[in-house]
């Protein structure tokens, strides 16, 4: 299928000689496929593909032998549109390429998937991978781009830093060594999402220090990466979420305490997924820390903070900090053998 620009469309194309909200009724008619298909006959159709105010969630981009965006409709959650590029790239699973990394050429054309259901490929020879992120931004009305994740395997560092110049998270494998190399490049990112892998497991501890001491907006850490008290305990970012974070309950008890003396000072909100190495228990958890319940009709969360709804809680306990700061902090036990959630919301 292949859509190129016309100088006049509407010779060839007698809808685009209807009103312009006639053209935007009929919009609202079509399926996925065809709304894709429209929005590439010429400028004016995605611009009125835009007007239709189809927005979307800020989308998410990965970066490996082949470059795949998804978008997720804002309205509708299971609308997902995958949009792939470079088919003729594609690795084997786990594969490696032998050629030096290349520059992100003008793919000439993208393979659409919606709900994992193939759209068809749609052919732009003239478009870039910047053209073609310009247009899936406009038709879905959403400048920004989520999160990028960019494994070094066909394309260059350097082109898909100009490629995607801006981005809120940048998602990584769990290495010092390639912690080092992509903040070398992507050192714009203002938050961060930190994944492992079974070949970087030996090298973990050494990337997560490095992780955590820069001043992030927001910083993650997926299951299956194992975070310890020394490293919570350096952590200057102002969002945290750990998946898996082994701790004593005295461990516990000394994260709260240490947080009241100062430390981690930039932490605003965080859920931590706490696993105890005994049966959890709350006297030794809260032994030495002066506390007050916090109103049970008022919701915690972190107005500045990016999935805020999704660490928000209501009720919990105060404390308060050497300086004066309150925290409001939740304990939700899963089960006693199998330890807690930790939210914490820093009053500011």
């Amino acid at each position: 299928m292949m859509f190129n620009d016309d100088d006049a469309p509407e010779a060839t194309f007698p809808l685009l000689g209807l009103p312009d909200q006639v053209i935007r009724d009929v919009i609202d008619c079509m399926d996925p496929r065809e709304v894709i298909g429209f929005s590439l006959i010429s400028n004016k159709t995605a611009l009125l593909v835009q007007s239709v105010n189809n927005t979307s969630l800020p989308p998410d981009v990965e970066v490996t032998s082949t470059v795949e965006v998804s978008v997720q409709n804002s309205y509708d959650i299971h609308g997902l549109y995958y949009f792939r590029f470079y088919d003729s790239e594609q690795l084997p699973f786990g594969g490696t390429s032998t050629q030096p990394l290349k520059e992100l050429y003008p793919p000439g054309y993208v393979r659409v998937y919606w709900n994992a259901n193939e759209l068809g490929k749609f052919e732009k020879k003239e478009f870039t991978l910047r053209n073609w992120m310009d247009h899936i931004s406009k038709i879905f009305n959403q400048p920004k781009i989520n999160s990028l994740e960019y494994k070094p395997k066909v394309f260059s560092a350097q082109s898909v830093k100009e490629t995607f110049p801006e981005f809120d998270e940048f998602v990584m494998l769990c290495c010092a060594e390639e912690y080092e190399r992509m903040m070398k490049i992507f050192n714009y990112s203002k938050s961060i999402q930190v994944v492992g892998g079974r070949s970087y497991l030996n090298k973990e501890s050494e990337a997560i220090p490095k992780v955590f001491i820069q001043n992030w907006e927001r910083a993650e850490t997926e299951i299956h990466l194992k975070i310890s008290l020394d490293d919570l305990l350096i952590c200057n970012a102002q969002s945290l979420t750990i998946s898996e974070l082994y701790v004593t309950n005295k461990g516990l008890n000394t994260f709260l305490k240490c947080w009241m003396k100062g430390a981690c000072p930039n932490l605003k909100h965080a859920k931590l997924r706490a696993f105890t190495d005994k049966k959890l228990d709350l006297d030794i958890v809260w032994k030495g820390i002066k506390r007050q319940n916090a109103p049970e009709n008022r919701t915690n969360w972190c107005r500045t903070c990016k999935y805020w709804d999704f660490m928000a809680f209501d009720g919990g306990v105060n404390i308060k900090r050497n300086d004066g700061t309150v925290a409001t902090i939740l304990i939700e036990v899963i089960h006693p053998y199998e330890g807690c959630f930790l939210k914490m919301f820093v009053q500011h």
